[in-house]
């Protein structure tokens, strides 16, 4: 046994130390749930795809890896409970789809904000943080990038877990503003998030940046949840929602 193996041995018995990705004793992460956080990264169009994401220009969502297994395990322990030994290596992940994208700088990361009583709940907010730690990585390799947050909610939402689409549009459309006039000039916003599911929240912050003259370069987001065939009705039925919010506007 190696002198990590005996650390793992040790931690697990005096701390109960497990791995986030799987449960099993291990620091942080153990040697067959590392390879799961490493990004491969990828162009994570939603079905349906958001309209606000479209048009007038379309703003391209890339994914550092699938919303499954260890990666899935490790977010929500992260969010959940607190295990900031996982930021380094998920805002590794959350640089990698900004570098695939070859997004221009200079850049600005904005991350989607999450709601008071999330904040209050974890003691902190977990996409800011997941952003600037983010930003600090690009930096080094030499990327101009900056953070900020610069969105707010303007009103509380529900829950967004076991909604549809179409629900989801609902409950957030119209849920995010920008919190001050000033933003970096000369810089390209890329909105930063966690997971992105409908695109839902995306295009929430899109359409909130878009608003005040300024509409995003892209989307990236550690990890994607897989497209689910059969949402033809689904399709239809945000496209008729999302017209029907237009013309409220």
């Amino acid at each position: 046994m190696g002198s990590r193996d005996w650390g793992v041995a040790a931690a697990d018995l005096i701390l109960g130390a497990v791995c986030a990705g799987c449960g099993r004793p291990a620091l942080t992460l153990c040697d067959e749930c590392v390879p799961y956080l490493v990004a491969s990264a990828f162009v994570a169009w939603p079905q349906p795809t958001p309209a606000g994401l479209l048009s007038p220009t379309p703003i391209t969502p890339v994914a550092a890896g699938r919303y499954v297994g260890p990666l899935r395990s490790a977010l929500s322990c992260f969010k959940e409970e607190g295990q900031f030994g996982l930021l380094p290596v998920l805002s590794r992940m959350l640089a990698a789809p900004v570098r695939f994208a070859e997004f221009h700088g200079p850049l600005l990361l904005v991350p989607v904000p999450s709601s008071p009583g999330a904040k209050r709940r974890r003691g902190y907010d977990a996409i800011d943080q997941l952003a600037r730690s983010s930003a600090l990585l690009l930096r080094k390799d030499g990327v101009d990038c900056r953070t900020r947050q610069l969105l707010r909610h303007r009103r509380a939402v529900e829950d967004q877990s076991g909604l549809s689409a179409v629900d989801r549009w609902r409950n957030l459309h119209g849920a995010f503003e920008v919190r001050e006039k000033r933003i970096l000039s000369g810089r390209s916003i890329v909105v930063v998030d966690d997971i992105l599911t409908t695109g839902a929240t995306a295009s929430e912050a899109v359409r909130a940046l878009t608003k005040v003259g300024h509409r995003p370069l892209g989307i990236a987001v550690i990890a994607a949840t897989a497209r689910k065939p059969g949402r033809a009705r689904e399709v239809e039925k945000q496209g008729a929602v999302e017209k029907q919010g237009a013309v409220e506007k």
